[in-house]
């Protein structure tokens, strides 16, 4: 029979051997945490301000840039704005003033300024319009979420309602640029073409 001695010598090294291994495994978890914890900061840093905790990370009406097409994508277009397919960043050109601060390099006429300027008159009425409603449902969503018990449905109505005015308001824009794209002749698209007005926004891509 082994002696008291030996017995209490090898369950000693069992339990520092166990303790060496519970070590090893807590320490392999901190640097996972370690690592999750530093991923989770980084991607924190890389969402800032207003614009990213409303979750409306564009900086234009016409939107952002989107990458690029993997070969063999399809297309599925419907319907179209005006437009000219040879001349890109016709709506983006037009984005700035409806083409009313390109006066003298597209040689507009009168009759086209006057046109232009009703556009974009127009446009501030309905701006106007859907600034207001959306000011109304988010006070209608500030006082159903001021609850104590905020009503789930009533809350998801009204964020419905904040989203279709949105989109509403960015579709009237557009279509009233393309409007005004409209408004161009082709020899004053050309006149575009030839001064590269479009490689101001080429450059910021």
């Amino acid at each position: 029979m082994p002696s008291l001695e030996n017995v209490k010598l090898s369950t000693s090294n069992a339990l520092e051997t166990t303790g060496d291994n519970q070590g090893d495994t807590s320490s392999s978890l901190n640097q996972k945490m370690g690592r999750n914890k530093m991923g989770m900061m980084t991607k924190k840093k890389n969402c800032m301000g207003r614009m990213c905790k409303m979750m409306m990370k564009n900086k234009s009406m016409m939107g952002t840039k989107p990458l690029p097409e993997k070969q063999g994508s399809l297309s599925t277009k419907t319907d179209v704005l005006p437009g000219y397919q040879d001349a890109p960043h016709l709506y983006h050109l037009g984005e700035t003033d409806f083409f009313l601060d390109y006066v003298s390099e597209l040689e507009l006429t009168s009759g086209q300024v006057e046109q232009l300027f009703n556009i974009k008159q127009q446009w501030g009425i309905t701006q106007r319009e859907k600034v207001t409603l959306r000011e109304q449902l988010e006070k209608r969503l500030w006082k159903e979420t001021a609850s104590g018990i905020p009503n789930l449905n009533k809350v998801r109505d009204t964020l419905s309602e904040i989203a279709s005015v949105n989109s509403t308001l960015r579709l009237s824009f557009i279509e009233m640029v393309g409007q005004s794209v409209d408004v161009l002749l082709p020899q004053q698209v050309e006149l575009i073409k030839k001064i590269n007005i479009s490689k101001e926004f080429d450059s910021k891509e």
